[in-house]
């Protein structure tokens, strides 16, 4: 609002002081602030948080922010992930509004739907659900890449180095009902994993060392301990949609026998109940997933025997 008790000359001088620079009238527009939501879109999930909990006025803004509602209402998990794994700091709201509107992997080369959000790397992934792509290496512990003991080269991590690499820390517990599966659940005080590549690119580690069989077979499984399921928002509208998986598709023959069935449809509705002489658990892994939209062309294929 413009100070009415300024005089003719100061309202003249303003003018050209104002002429002289950036024209005033384009920051209102870029960055109104009549309402919080447009500054406090720019702050990081973390400090966006913390300016919410410290008053009422605050914690109105924030809701007030259409990004804040959509991702609260639909997908908290992702902020509650990105928390829990000190990560929160490392984007804004809208930026994970942007990602949550996204369905397609990031993986490069993939062209599957996505229906998990990684929030160490705010990275739209479908984990390898419905085949055909398997991830590059995913974080790892520390005591991956440190040479093993009876190699001429000293273990000690450069602690400089480490604090500029992007790390979270785990959630302890199991991640996955699944054959690829992380336990965190006995592993201590040891949950910080680095991104494979920024360790890799360090002067101080260069290769990778002591890696087990089990991370040698499937080094992506990482990813698990930083993503969750996430639905697809809309950017402009309130719809919000969940992919789905195909039904009607077989389970791969590597993937039953002749006590399983070979179908989604013919298993048991509570899939949980994983095991010998227990119930049938369909892998994702080898199950098609899509949209609502694809599903539908794909059935209407399979009736159609194409």
């Amino acid at each position: 609002m413009a100070d009415t008790n300024l005089t003719e000359q100061q309202r003249t001088t303003i003018r050209m002081l104002d002429d002289y620079i950036l024209d005033p009238d384009m920051l209102v527009k870029k960055c109104p602030l009549d309402h919080g939501r447009h500054y406090t879109s720019f702050l990081d999930i973390e400090t966006l948080l913390s300016f919410r909990s410290v008053s009422m006025s605050g914690m109105n803004s924030v809701n007030s922010m259409i990004e804040y509602q959509k991702v609260a209402n639909n997908a908290s998990n992702s902020i509650r992930m990105a928390i829990s794994i000190q990560t929160a700091h490392k984007f804004t709201i809208k930026d994970l509004f942007a990602k949550l509107c996204q369905r397609m992997c990031d993986g490069s080369g993939c062209d599957k739907f996505a229906p998990y959000l990684d929030v160490f790397t705010l990275t739209r992934r479908c984990l390898s659900v419905g085949g055909g792509y398997l991830y590059p290496r995913g974080p790892m512990l520390l005591e991956s890449f440190l040479p093993p003991p009876d190699e001429n080269i000293d273990p000690t991590p450069d602690q400089n180095a480490l604090l500029s690499l992007s790390k979270f820390e785990a959630i302890k517990g199991r991640h996955s009902k699944y054959w690829s599966s992380i336990d965190t659940s006995d592993m201590g005080d040891c949950t910080t994993y680095y991104d494979f590549r920024e360790v890799e690119a360090s002067t101080r580690f260069g290769s990778i060392y002591g890696l087990d069989d089990f991370y040698s077979y499937r080094i992506d499984l990482g990813w698990k301990l930083c993503s969750v399921r996430a639905p697809w928002l809309n950017i402009n509208g309130v719809e919000v949609e969940h992919g789905i998986f195909c039904e009607l598709c077989e389970v791969p023959w590597n993937m039953h026998d002749e006590e399983t069935p070979t179908s989604i449809s013919e298993s048991k509705l509570d899939w949980s109940d994983f095991g010998f002489g227990g119930g049938y658990l369909p892998d994702p892994m080898y199950i098609l997933f899509m949209s609502t939209e694809k599903l539908k062309e794909h059935m209407e294929k399979h009736r159609s025997g194409q």
